[in-house]
């Protein structure tokens, strides 16, 4: 068996950083050294002068989760919504990742195993870099350590918010089956089934881990809230569509052509018509949530040499997603001449028509991930070495699939209804769909290979106590590619913007850190980091921290550090994404010139542990971003005017030559600063050895954002997106072979006058049963069927679903067979 357990590196931090003191006491009996995420120091003692928050893996079984996105989703430090499962749309249908503080997503550094993820080869709304969550299955992993805390000093840039360390499975002995069954009352239901598997003697561990998950589609039609549209973001143009003609008084008439889905009053449409009028209402077939599929496989061996040993590991997974938009939606309106040989009415008339039979536009997304590592650890010289390479790949294949159609077909179709030459009373035929419409594909690749060292240990002896140190050094490649076909970059598809990008970095970052005693209450943690980039230039980042405990209860704890996030790839190397705001184009651009954002950090905070019954700690915290990189965006480009009330941004409107706006360039600038503060609370109370409550608050006191190329402040705390409280807790009751867990999660209402979303809270419950080798949970997820806080103002779904789930109640059953 290897010396360094890492189950117990995982969970063995002491109440001054997570709450479970008893696995922390436990490993520190064992005289076991430790990492905690935060420090590059293995050391026996477990006190940590950062505030880190763990998830073990008793946590994660009682969530219910069967994702990671979903499991980080319950956590109290998530805000300003993040990508999860329900954004079918956009350039990532099918990935998820986490928004740390409210400080974006890529803000956030995420590690598996303390090692950095090659980033989606496709950007968050086309730019943001981001890590998908998804593509580590939820089966492999031990625990998951967040540290709210800024951590450029120790892992270089995107750790401004903190850090997502997720912690897998490198020691396991005999087997494990898991199958996993979840039903909702909203006719939506998932499946997962996985394995693990491990062997373990004097000489080697052996770790093999399985996993396979689909989960069906949900459609607006499946919920009340989201079943239809409101009037004005219906289409005019539906199926079987709406005459409109002249009555011998000259007024003018609507009347549906046909049985019509959704009929509405023309005078509620049309100033000047009246009757009924036939709308395309695409809600209730529209995906809330896609079909997705997932499978993952995961090996791992260590080899040990007495002291020494040689990891290596390797895990694949694949994510097949099928989601739609309704953004190609093909529909006119005709004037059809008294003539024509398929004029129903005989008569002149306008023909609103909509081609609903095309149906809504697919797109099948297979996201393939790929992580390998092979390191060799150990001791020399009574030091504690790792040596390890690592290698990080993702390749997403894209294909825009079914009811996407070129812009000249279009023209073309409607030219042909012009010239007598189509029918348009009629139902296209599958035929006449397949000439119309074409398939375009959408290509990502990203990777990231590093090659890291590091060497820790005891460096002198000082009166208080052994002087620790580590020091590091790193060599990183990043690259990323975003291609698709041309008539997609040329925006020759109806309803489709693009996104194209290639480039590539090297990165070398040199590291050094002391855990340094004052006296036997007082320590000091010193780091220092130096990065450099191969294309923006370089960043040395320092952080000093503090923890003194004046009795075996109490640690009083400080930090202070500065930050950096480099230009990601996307602001650096983007050939264009384009779009459109309602009907000006813009295309985003990359600036080659662009600084690193840089941030200062502060944290003080207390923990009182009296025993493994009473626990609490308190944390005050603050960011500071400097040079944000954003864009100006459509309307300030537009709109923004100097004292002498001329355009400041004139020259990023391209005029056509009647002097209409052709488009609009969006460069990437390092335009806005930022600061967050807020404070979090913990909390556990042991009423008795079997009857236990955990407490979890988290408020946003500030978030104050000052845009420089408008010169103004704005205050986003309480706003939408980010609410100023959240809080969850976990009551559990154990007897005997029994288990009872009842959790509750609370999101305080966020908005203002002009939009807002109500108050959120759900209960869960949960029962587990163990006999023998066999142990059944019975879950009832959102036991009081609360709904999402609705907003009809908003946009369907009329639910923010970057923050909210629409399933209602769930109902979930897990078998687990030990054998």
């Amino acid at each position: 068996m290897r010396k360094l357990n890492p189950i117990a590196l995982a969970v063995s931090v002491c109440l001054a950083t997570s709450g479970q003191s008893v696995l922390a006491a436990e490993a520190s009996q064992d005289n076991q050294k430790i990492i905690i995420t935060g420090s590059h120091i293995k050391r026996i003692e477990n006190e940590s002068s950062s505030p880190l928050t763990i998830i073990n893996r008793e946590d994660i079984d009682r969530s219910g989760a069967t994702t990671l996105s979903g499991l980080l989703e319950t956590t109290v430090l998530n805000n300003g919504g993040a990508l999860n499962n329900q954004q079918t749309s956009g350039f990532t249908p099918g990935a998820a990742s986490y928004n740390l503080r409210g400080l974006r997503s890529d803000r956030t550094l995420v590690l598996i195993d303390g090692r950095r993820l090659a980033s989606y080869p496709f950007g968050q709304n086309g730019s943001v870099a981001f890590v998908d969550l998804n593509t580590i299955p939820l089966a492999e992993v031990e625990s998951v350590e967040i540290l709210k805390d800024g951590a450029s000093a120790v892992y270089g840039s995107d750790a401004i918010a903190g850090v997502v360390n997720v912690i897998t499975k490198r020691t396991f002995i005999g087997n494990e089956l898991k199958v996993n069954t979840v039903q909702t009352d909203s006719n939506y239901q998932s499946n997962s089934v996985s394995l693990l598997s491990g062997f373990s003697d004097n000489d080697n561990d052996l770790v093999f881990v399985a996993e396979f998950q689909k989960y069906d589609s949900l459609l607006g039609g499946d919920i009340d809230e989201a079943s239809s549209l409101n009037l004005s973001e219906t289409s005019l143009f539906s199926s079987p569509g709406t005459f409109i003609t002249l009555d011998g008084m000259g007024n003018l008439i609507s009347t549906p052509a046909g049985e019509c889905a959704r009929v509405e009053d023309a005078a509620d449409i049309f100033v000047s018509v009246t009757g009924d009028f036939c709308v395309n209402d695409w809600a209730a077939q529209r995906q809330l949530i896609p079909e997705n599929e997932r499978m993952s496989l995961s090996l791992k061996w260590s080899r040990y040499f007495g002291e020494n040993s040689l990891y290596t590991g390797l895990s694949l997974s694949q994510i097949d997603t099928t989601s739609d938009v309704p953004f190609g939606f093909l529909g006119s309106d005709f004037f059809i001449s008294a003539t024509n040989p398929f004029n129903p009415l005989g008569e002149n008339m306008l023909f609103y028509r909509g081609f609903n039979e095309i149906g809504l536009q697919s797109i099948e997304t297979e996201a393939k991930n790929t992580n390998f590592v092979v390191g060799f650890e150990g001791l020399i010289n009574e030091m504690d070495f790792d040596i390890k390479l690592s290698h990080s790949l993702t390749n997403v294949d894209e294909v825009y699939a079914d009811g996407w159609i070129l812009r000249d077909d279009a023209i073309n179709f409607f030219d042909a209804i012009e010239n007598e030459q189509v029918n348009p009373f009629q139902p296209l035929t599958n035929a006449q769909i397949a000439d119309l419409t074409s398939s375009f594909n959408h290509k990502g690749k990203s990777y990231q290979t590093a090659l890291a060292a590091k060497l820790s240990g005891e460096l002198t002896e000082v009166e208080a106590g052994a002087v620790l140190f580590a020091t590091g050094i790193e060599f990183r490649k990043e690259f990323i590619r975003d291609t698709s076909d041309a008539a997609i970059i040329n925006g020759d598809v109806v309803g489709l913007g693009s996104s194209a990008a290639e480039g590539d970095r090297e990165v070398t970052a040199l590291f050094g850190e002391f855990i340094i005693p004052a006296s036997d209450t007082v320590e000091f943690n010193l780091a220092l980091r130096y990065d450099d980039y191969s294309d923006f230039g370089s960043s040395v980042n320092p952080k000093a921290s503090l923890s003194y405990k004046p009795s075996e209860s109490t640690l009083i704890r400080a930090s202070y550090g500065t930050g950096f996030r480099a230009p990601n790839l996307f602001e650096l190397y983007t050939d264009e994404v384009s779009g459109s705001v309602g009907s000006v184009p813009f295309i985003q651009q990359a600036n080659a010139e662009l600084d690193a954002e840089t941030s200062e950090s502060f944290n003080i905070g207390f923990v009182f542990d009296v025993d493994e019954r009473l626990m609490a700690s308190f944390d005050f915290w603050q960011i500071e971003v400097e040079d944000m990189i954003t864009n100006l965006g459509v309307n300030t480009i537009l709109t923004a005017v100097d004292e002498n009330d001329e355009l400041i941004y004139g020259d990023l409107i391209i005029l056509n030559p009647d002097d209409t706006i052709d488009f609009v360039i969006d460069p990437f600038l390092n335009l806005e600063s930022q600061t967050a503060q807020g404070m979090d609370f913990t909390a556990r109370f042991g009423f008795t050895d079997n009857l236990e409550l955990k407490v979890n608050v988290s408020h946003l006191n500030k978030l104050e954002r000052v845009n420089a190329a408008l010169g103004e402040t704005i205050d986003f705390e309480g706003e939408y997106l980010f609410p100023k409280n959240r809080f969850s807790t976990v009551l559990t009751w154990k007897k005997g072979d029994v288990t009872h867990y009842l959790s509750s999660y609370y999101v305080e209402a966020h908005g203002d006058e002009n939009f807002a979303l109500g108050t959120y809270s759900k209960v869960d419950y949960q029962l587990n049963y163990e006999h023998g080798d066999h142990r059944l949970s019975f879950m009832l997820g959102n036991l009081l069927d609360e709904e999402a806080p609705t907003n009809r103002l908003g946009a369907w779904p009329y639910y923010d679903q970057r923050m909210y789930s629409p399933l209602g109640r769930t109902t979930s059953l897990t078998w687990t067979y030990n054998f």
